[in-house]
């Protein structure tokens, strides 16, 4: 049943492709020997695995099965432990995005926002705000502290983190100028920019229209 959940919870991490779960799941001793007796094996099996919506149904079968805090602190732990055995600048932006997907199931978890903070700082880092080497430094040291107070923790404990998150210094990161971010989204330049064409018509033009 453990290795049943770790396996689903890989793929709402998406550590794990569908397609290899898919091909797991028909091949598993436990799922086969089970298909009668076990709730969550039979709902698996009962999956459409060539439905565009597949990822939104694993979801709902989860939180069926299991809590809602249960099912967000695994995703976390899986996308950060996926992450320290790829601490790039790509393996960061896969992770914040794994993670995003779950910013919906917030509700005043501390751990999420640190989260949200580490993600804020590397938005800013792919926009030449911040050092990305400062950022990713960070968010390795973010990870091995969050994996470690997770790795032996009870159940009780593993709650109390995510709602209460982990302690650790501020980042304090140097500026550096600008630089034109591989494949990412400028999204604080494309903000400014917005910014200044506003003021810039409601400041210039409209005066000019009156004349």
């Amino acid at each position: 049943m453990e290795h049943i959940k770790q396996k689903v919870f890989k793929v709402l991490s998406r550590t794990l492709t569908e397609e290899a779960f898919e091909q797991w799941l028909y091949n598993d001793p436990y799922v086969v020997e089970h298909l009668s007796d076990d709730e969550l094996v039979l709902d698996l099996m009962n999956l459409d695995y060539r439905s565009k919506f597949l990822f939104n149904d694993l979801e709902a079968l989860v939180l069926k099965h299991f809590s809602i805090d249960e099912c967000l602190l695994t995703i976390i732990e899986l996308s950060f432990k996926a992450y320290t055995q790829r601490p790039t600048e790509d393996g960061a932006y896969d992770m914040f995005y794994n993670i995003s997907l779950y910013f919906k199931w917030d509700e005043d978890y501390g751990l999420m926002e640190s989260i949200k903070n580490l993600h804020w700082d590397y938005d800013l880092a792919c926009d030449g705000i911040y050092s990305m080497a400062e950022v990713l430094e960070s968010t390795c040291e973010f990870s091995r502290l969050l994996l470690d107070n997770l790795e032996c923790a009870d159940p009780e404990t593993r709650k109390r983190i995510l709602f209460e998150g982990i302690d650790m210094p501020s980042p304090r990161y140097y500026n550096v100028f600008p630089r034109k971010p591989k494949g990412k989204p400028l999204y604080l330049g494309r903000f400014l920019k917005e910014a200044f064409l506003t003021c810039f018509r409601f400041f210039i033009q409209q005066p000019l229209m009156k004349k």
